[in-house]
């Protein structure tokens, strides 16, 4: 059953509609696709969305955008089971706890319903799992540039939105093991090697953060790869007096970082355009629609997305942005 939805594309830019699109085009489907991110309300996945908008207006697709306004794993379940009741074509899910919603789409599956995931590599039950690029990569570059500002010594603080994200414990992993290998006298904070879990709530990871300052006073630099706390904890940072004293490396949108940049109390953002995700996900979806195979090579019609890599049902993009103070200016989302 399709349901009558608002398309939100206020201020979205319709990437790819002057190219034009063949009736055959296997990513291009007239579809109801509901967009399930881990939570709503934030500026990431709001963002996000409007690559959902993007596609509807290529396509005719109807979408819309549901989930709870916190981490709740089991909110996200019954937001899988309504959405099936609903009759939804494909339900494109950014999952809060991979291993407690995996079930339940395999139940949707079951239903007819198409699913497409972003940061849920280890999940089963999808058609495909769409990354930016290959998770321990960008670990590796953004652990560089730790290393790189802190002069290879010192120690660091990670954190990550949920302990049981894929993604987020992907990079924290790989940042952790290439400090290691690569920058010796760079040493990691966390007591016990645990990574401190935000929830990816901005309140929370503020109160975390002056939890972490105050616990590991030498620490000299921090990562954190949920957009939602990054802002937050570059404020704690500020408050501490510390802008001087860390290397602040962490996932961020430019609109919502751009001050904190600025400041120098964020020294580099790793980011990428949740709108081409949001974009390329719906693209997914059309394909698995339409009966065709995604392969390495292909391209998405998506920055980002132009020559795909595939592995399973990953599909991999291959291009992130490093912004300092220098460049936070040339990008609006």
């Amino acid at each position: 059953m399709k349901r009558l939805v608002v398309i939100l594309i206020a201020g979205v830019i319709l990437l790819g509609m002057s190219s034009g699109f063949a009736e055959n085009d296997p990513f291009i489907q007239d579809m109801v696709i509901a967009h399930l991110p881990k939570t709503v309300g934030g500026a990431w996945f709001t963002r996000m969305y409007q690559g959902f908008g993007q596609y509807s207006g290529m396509s005719g697709s109807e979408t819309f955008q549901i989930g709870p306004s916190t981490g709740d794993a089991a909110a996200h379940n019954a937001n899988v089971q309504d959405l099936v009741a609903q009759g939804v074509d494909a339900i494109c899910v950014v999952p809060y706890a991979p291993e407690q919603i995996d079930a339940e789409l395999g139940k949707a599956r079951a239903e007819g319903t198409i699913v497409i995931s972003n940061e849920g590599t280890k999940l089963q039950n999808i058609d495909y799992d769409l990354e930016a690029f290959d998770n321990t990569k960008f670990g590796q570059g953004a652990a560089e540039l730790l290393g790189e500002g802190m002069g290879g010594k010192g120690s660091i603080i990670v954190f990550v939105g949920s302990l049981g994200s894929t993604a987020h414990m992907s990079w924290a992993n790989s940042i952790v093991d290439t400090i290691q290998a690569k920058y010796p006298d760079i040493q990691v904070a966390n007591k016990d090697g645990v990574f401190i879990e935000t929830g990816n709530n901005a309140a929370n990871s503020y109160e975390k953060a002056k939890e972490a300052l105050k616990a590991y006073p030498e620490a000299t630099g921090i990562f954190c790869p949920s957009a939602t706390d990054t802002p937050s904890i570059a404020r704690a940072i500020q408050e501490a007096g510390l802008t001087n004293q860390i290397t602040y490396v962490a996932v961020g949108l430019p609109n919502a970082v751009r001050t904190y940049v600025k400041s120098g109390d964020l020294d580099v953002v790793v980011c990428w355009d949740p709108a081409d995700v949001g974009l390329a996900m719906c693209k997914l979806a059309a394909a698995a629609k339409s009966g065709y195979e995604v392969k390495t090579g292909d391209d998405l019609g998506v920055f980002g997305f132009n020559n795909v890599i595939v592995e399973g049902k990953v599909v991999m993009g291959s291009e992130w942005r490093v912004l300092t103070a220098a460049e936070i200016d040339d990008f609006n989302y």
